[in-house]
């Protein structure tokens, strides 16, 4: 996934580079100026060609400007087949953040537990790409393993330093969070544990200097950011905020309605809680909730949903 920092009074010329991406499984992003699930075996069919559309990408737009911020997550291979990106086939110009996404890897107690032996070595091949660009920003993604830790506070107190010495020891330049997504219970519940946890996490990895990044990824649908976030705690401890601006419409047995998979703005005719799931009034939301533009990256997705058996004359996906 590609997250991208762009100008939206350009988002005209943009689009027309998306389209010709649109099979690529990853998402780009932007940084606010001021002013029925798909078969697996073709998803495998299609790693290949996606990797190397990307590959192709990466090539082309090597020159990032210096004003810009592209953050892009990358998934580390399952194996040395030519169907995953290799570490060493990452144009390590493409992006100004790069982070890193093992697989299936969770914590455990107060530490990180990788699923697969090789998730190590992978790290420090994507490591060397700082040989080839020393301002690539390296960051490690945690995504499983949450509800468990915070609800032990003397287990988050030492997550925290162990993650300081986990990114130092590897050479990296900081931390994201993907946590999807704090519950909510009378009392603030996980809500206010992952702020907690944000907080013993910035404090750890700022002990050094110049400190280490900390970045967070939220969802855009509004009723989980007021069940999950307090966003002025996140934006006090963040250094970006990564609003995912997609999967907006997914087709749940309790919300059966298909849509566009991340729309720019409501489609006409839409009302009350529907009228909100589109990147527009997720910015906003976030923004009247306390996040600072100048630390939001918005994510626009190259990817598509398709169901079947809806009718088109209807207006919907």
């Amino acid at each position: 996934m590609i997250i991208m920092s762009i100008n939206l009074s350009k988002y005209v010329g943009i689009v027309a580079v998306l389209l010709s991406l649109f099979a690529m499984a990853c998402v780009i992003h932007c940084q606010i100026p001021k002013a029925n699930p798909q078969d697996s075996t073709l998803a495998e069919q299609w790693k290949g060609i996606i990797h190397k559309k990307l590959l192709h990408v990466a090539q082309t737009n090597n020159t990032p400007s210096s004003s810009c911020v592209r953050v892009c997550y990358y998934v580390l291979p399952l194996s040395n087949s030519s169907d995953y990106l290799q570490p060493e086939d990452v144009d390590a110009f493409l992006c100004t953040h790069l982070i890193i996404v093992a697989d299936g890897s969770a914590i455990v107690n107060d530490s990180v537990q990788f699923k697969h032996p090789q998730d190590e070595e992978l790290i420090q091949r994507t490591v060397a790409l700082k040989q080839r660009n020393p301002r690539l920003l390296l960051l490690f993604s945690l995504m499983l393993g949450f509800p468990k830790l915070v609800t032990n506070h003397t287990a988050v107190v030492s997550f925290a330093y162990n993650m300081r010495m986990f990114v130092e020891q590897r050479g990296l330049d900081g931390v994201d969070v993907d946590w999807e997504f704090p519950k909510w219970s009378p009392g603030g519940g996980e809500k206010a544990l992952f702020v907690d946890l944000l907080d013993h996490l910035s404090t750890a990895l700022r002990l050094v200097q110049p400190s280490y990044l900390l970045t967070v990824a939220v969802s855009g649908i509004k009723t989980i950011v007021a069940t999950s976030y307090d966003l002025p705690g996140i934006a006090r401890n963040c250094d970006l905020i990564c609003l995912m601006g997609y999967d907006y419409h997914m087709y749940k047995p309790y919300l059966p309605f298909t849509g566009h998979n991340a729309p720019l703005y409501p489609s006409k005719g839409s009302l009350g809680y529907f009228a909100t799931l589109n990147v527009a009034a997720s910015v906003a939301g976030l923004l009247r909730g306390g996040v600072p533009r100048q630390q939001l990256v918005v994510g626009v997705p190259t990817y598509g949903r398709t169901w079947r058996w809806v009718w088109y004359s209807r207006g919907l996906y």
